[in-house]
């Protein structure tokens, strides 16, 4: 009976401290979440921080490209202008104003590049032709004139090479190549005149000539056609219409 008497005075104190372990667990469990969440957002404000600067970093660069004037060939031979174009869609604006900004630019600058020819006309106007995009020989008379163009610059972009050796003779060596290089320059020169003198005859038309089927005479940037008007290349004959 002594037994009987002594359950009822046990049981409630079985069920409190099985009380107080689940609550030990669940504060255990509280503490363990709450020390992961601070992790977390450690991790995520040094996250933030390293976004903002690669930001910085990214609009710095486009800042620098805006800054520097770029050739079409260099755009051509790098294909810088590809990756600028993805970055209009950037999810940060000014990152995306300022790639927007730099391709327009850009855009204008190779839409200027194809301009074939520019003259005046007897009233002093200046008059533009520019590559037709369906045109053979325009596309190959721009790639002559890049061609020339691109041997220029690597033949003066090397010709201030080389050291300051050479002892006693380095004067008269500086001479023979400074020579070279004013007889190589001329060569270009002339090479490119040469360019320019073919891209030039290919408008001159024969008076009462048959037109040419399927090729429609060009016009300026205006719509008007070039007045100028181009000699016979040989016998001196009467102006020929361009």
């Amino acid at each position: 009976m002594a037994s009987l008497r002594a359950e009822p005075c046990e049981a409630p104190t079985v069920r409190a401290q099985r009380l107080h372990r689940t609550l030990q667990d669940a504060i255990s469990e509280e503490e363990g979440a709450a020390a992961e969440l601070e992790r977390a957002e450690a991790v995520l404000r040094r996250a933030a921080a390293r976004a903002k600067a690669s930001r910085t970093a990214l609009a710095e660069r486009l800042d620098e490209l805006a800054s520097r004037p770029l050739t079409v060939t260099v755009l051509e031979k790098t294909l810088i202008g590809v990756t600028v174009n993805a970055l209009r869609k950037h999810a940060t604006p000014a990152i995306a104003a300022k790639s927007e900004r730099l391709v327009r630019g850009w855009k204008t600058l190779a839409l200027a590049d194809r301009v074939l020819d520019e003259v005046r006309d007897e009233d002093g106007r200046v008059e533009r032709r520019r590559a037709h995009p369906d045109s053979l020989e325009d596309a190959l008379a721009l790639r002559e004139a890049r061609e020339a163009e691109r041997m220029w610059e690597e033949r003066m972009g090397g010709g201030g090479s080389g050291g300051g050796g050479g002892g006693g003779g380095g004067g008269r060596g500086d001479g023979r190549d400074e020579a070279a290089r004013r007889a190589a320059a001329e060569r270009l020169r002339e090479r490119y005149r040469s360019i320019e003198e073919a891209k030039r005859s290919r408008e001159i038309v024969v008076e009462g000539g048959p037109a040419r089927p399927g090729k429609q005479p060009r016009t300026a940037a205006g719509g008007r056609p070039n007045l100028v008007q181009h000699k016979r290349a040989a016998g001196g004959g009467g102006p020929l219409a361009a």
